[in-house]
């Protein structure tokens, strides 16, 4: 992982003051993906409640800051994926 001063920005998307972003290692050339959120004027590291994540990330995508290769994988990992929840307390369908 590249420190934030080694890191150049290629592309990058904010959402409810979190940002999203693909840099680029200085030493490597190694691209990466950042997330951070804005406390005091500055980004940092971040935390979010899954809303907040789903925002940012469908903002990335919107502005491109995935490849097409990541966003290939991203759909087979989910579409892979099955996700079973207990039935509703009220006895309804799911």
């Amino acid at each position: 992982m590249a420190h934030a001063t080694q890191a150049k920005p290629i592309l990058y998307a904010v959402a409810n003051e979190c940002q999203i972003e693909r840099t680029k290692d200085a030493e490597s050339g190694r691209e990466e993906i950042r997330v951070s959120s804005r406390t005091n004027g500055k980004f940092a590291p971040v935390d979010l409640p899954e809303d907040e994540f789903l925002a940012m990330l469908g903002a990335a995508i919107e502005r491109k800051v995935f490849t097409p290769k990541f966003l290939d994988g991203l759909r087979k990992l989910l579409g892979d994926r099955r996700v079973s929840r207990p039935p509703p307390a009220d006895g309804s369908p799911a």
